[in-house]
């Protein structure tokens, strides 16, 4: 199997003098499905930061205004997580 990084095979296709036209539009199709795949692939990213630093903030709040139930939830998983190690 062959494992390349799109950043080499996008440095083979620059590199490659291929013999005929049809190659080299091949070659451009494929260096352009690459960088739309990488835009896509970085507006993903962004968004699930953005959803993760609002999801901190909103757990930061909640926990600042209501200390103790968080407290107690954290001790209610824990009791949970070991009744079941405990288990097996």
């Amino acid at each position: 199997m062959n494992s390349m990084t799109p950043e080499a095979v996008t440095a083979s296709i620059d590199k490659s003098n291929g013999p005929s036209h049809g190659s080299f539009a091949i070659g451009e199709q494929i260096k352009d499905g690459l960088q739309r795949t990488r835009a896509r692939a970085d507006a993903l990213q962004a968004g699930a930061m953005r959803k993760a630093r609002e999801a901190t903030a909103y757990t930061d709040e909640a926990i600042h205004h209501h200390p103790y139930r968080a407290i107690g939830i954290a001790a209610a998983a824990a009791l949970v997580v070991g009744f079941l190690a405990a288990r097996r």
